[in-house]
């Protein structure tokens, strides 16, 4: 049975002595404690840490690039895909670079083919992109902001039909919470993990 107030003490001596179970309404988004519960949670990180390229091509050719994230990518009829950094950004956010820690080697660039330029003109050329990435952890107290669902009158057990959770703020997660080695080093349980992947800014260069 279920009810939006609970019951009387003696409706529950009743209920228990006749193996009915007894149910009030939970809903948290009218009561003034609700932004003081909260649940351990972890937040998961995944950023790349570093990235070199592999570069080779035959026949003639000849790299003038200092740097070579800022290297044009070109097609076959010198028109430009995009600049070398902004295509390792691109396999980041598509997962062709995996977002799990560890080093990822050999990933193409695209999958068109590549010409690079030269003083004499462009040639071809196979680009590959060798990727470190690193997971950065974080624990801390999530607050609920509100529960609906049941709440056993006979017993300590509450079913949870939805719950809303305060933001995640990555930036302030970061800077607040307790930076971890592994969740396996943690004295509780979370309740919930989040897991991400850094997004980067594009290279737009100067006109």
């Amino acid at each position: 049975m279920v009810a939006a107030n609970g019951f009387t003490t003696a409706a529950k001596e009743r209920a228990a002595g006749a193996g009915i179970d007894l149910f009030r309404l939970l809903d948290t988004a009218d009561h003034k404690w609700r932004s003081y519960v909260s649940i351990p949670a972890v937040y998961v990180d995944y950023q790349i840490a570093f990235y070199s390229f592999s570069i080779s091509w035959k026949g003639r050719g000849a790299l003038y690039m200092e740097d070579l994230r800022y290297m044009p990518i070109l097609r076959s009829d010198g028109r430009l895909i995009d600049y070398a950094c902004n295509l390792v950004l691109d396999r980041w956010e598509d997962d062709t670079i995996p977002g799990e820690p560890g080093e990822h080697r050999d990933v193409p660039l695209t999958s068109e083919a590549i010409f690079l330029p030269s003083p004499s003109g462009h040639f071809e050329a196979t680009v590959r992109v060798n990727v470190q990435v690193r997971e950065l952890i974080f624990f801390g107290q999530l607050s609920i902001q509100q529960i609906r669902g049941f709440k056993s009158e006979l017993a300590d057990v509450t079913h949870v039909k939805s719950m809303t959770t305060a933001p995640w703020i990555p930036e302030k997660i970061m800077r607040e919470w307790q930076k971890v080695e592994s969740i396996d080093q943690l004295a509780v349980t979370p309740a919930m993990t989040l897991t991400a992947k850094s997004m980067y800014p594009r290279y737009k260069p100067e006109t």
